[in-house]
């Protein structure tokens, strides 16, 4: 299960950044972009929504980079 994330936990991105890294590891290729929509719709609360409903996503490189810059 991928958690919840917020922008403000290093500890909350570590673990977001793992099951995220490890659903998409363990998916058909083909899957991935509805497994990345999925995640930005459902796991991504607070400043992290707010930061990524502009952005057009199609890997997982852009998630690690912005929610990693969103930290304090």
């Amino acid at each position: 299960m991928i958690p919840e994330f917020d922008g403000n936990s290093q500890a909350k991105l570590k673990e977001f950044l793992s099951a995220c890294s490890y659903a998409i590891k363990n998916i058909n290729s083909i899957d991935e972009r509805t497994l990345l929509d999925a995640i930005l719709c459902t796991k991504l609360k607070g400043k992290a929504i707010i930061d990524f409903e502009t952005r057009d996503i199609y890997n997982m490189i852009p998630i690690k980079i912005r929610a990693r810059n969103l930290l304090p």
